[in-house]
């Protein structure tokens, strides 16, 4: 990005000196072995020493037009006590064998996490499109970068937007569940009902002094209770309070190898396995940020 300022020209490396502290980062940890999986470190010095284990038996594939190969690839990937590497050109279905091992990883293990990363937007968009399809609705994925750089098709994945929705239905239920209560306990009438929903929808407290207001004539039990929902919707609004926990509870984290380690919210998830697309397009230092993250690799 070029600037001008008072007649000057400049070169804007604000991002890239980010992504080569992140880097760093990852060496470091890397050198003194502060890895999810110390034998990564091993690995990558002496690649012959990676095992993989008698291959998973497998009693229903997911997708049942696998062709045998792919069967194989799964059957592996899924035995690996460590890294595995799969490698095809394009068109082999290998997009189809991340959908089944992620598909076959949450059957069996449904609280386990994952991290898909690639080196490109376009093929982690392409990856969570097909996860998401045979992804159950009780399992959360989530697309981590910036929304200019994120396909269409996954807008709605960001953590931001699912937030938003989130945090209106929490608003929508906790007021329906709080009319539901005071109609029952306290026969409220439409007139009360009504300004009670109003004033929770007024996100600012205050003092009900209006003698001419509904509320002011409500015990005084009700006005608490008012008082606590609206804080609580308050409270809501401030949605990066939240984006630990929304993170934190996601079956699936989608990102680019480097857009992994630009969020702070993500730095404490341990990730069960940890799933590289396009790994040969990648540098070195950007495989390393995901590889940290996980216990088992492919």
């Amino acid at each position: 990005m070029i600037w001008k300022k008072r007649g000057k020209l400049g070169i804007d490396v604000i991002q890239s000196a980010a992504a080569i502290k992140r880097f760093r980062r990852a060496v470091r940890a890397l050198k003194f072995g502060d890895l999810l999986n110390p034998n990564i470190k091993d690995i990558i010095v002496e690649p012959s020493i990676a095992t993989v284990e008698t291959s998973k038996e497998i009693n229903k594939f997911i997708d049942e037009n696998l062709d045998e190969l792919n069967k194989v690839a799964v059957k592996k990937a899924l035995s690996t006590k460590d890294l595995f590497l799969i490698q095809g050109p394009p068109g082999t279905g290998k997009t189809t064998v991340i959908t089944e091992i992620v598909g076959q990883i949450l059957k069996e293990n449904p609280n386990n996490k994952i991290l898909l990363a690639s080196p490109s937007h376009v093929a982690v968009d392409h990856a969570i499109q097909s996860i998401i399809k045979n992804l159950d609705k009780d399992k959360r994925i989530i697309r981590v970068g910036r929304s200019e750089r994120i396909s269409k098709e996954s807008q709605s994945l960001l953590i931001s937007n699912q937030l938003e929705k989130w945090v209106e239905g929490v608003k929508k239920n906790s007021k329906d569940e709080l009319l539901n209560y005071l109609n029952q306990n306290h026969n409220i009438n439409k007139e009360l009902s009504d300004e009670i929903q109003k004033e929770i929808e007024n996100i600012s407290i205050n003092d009900v002094s209006d003698e001419n207001n509904p509320l002011f004539q409500a015990p005084s039990n009700v006005k608490r209770i008012v008082g606590v929902i609206k804080e609580w919707h308050r409270r809501l609004n401030s949605l990066e309070e939240f984006d630990e926990i929304f993170a934190q509870d996601a079956s699936v984290v989608a990102a680019t190898c480097t857009g992994i380690a630009s969020r702070h919210v993500l730095n404490d998830i341990a990730f069960d396995w940890v799933i590289i697309d396009e790994a040969a397009r990648a540098t070195a230092p950007e495989l390393l940020l995901p590889m940290i993250r996980g216990k088992k690799l492919f």
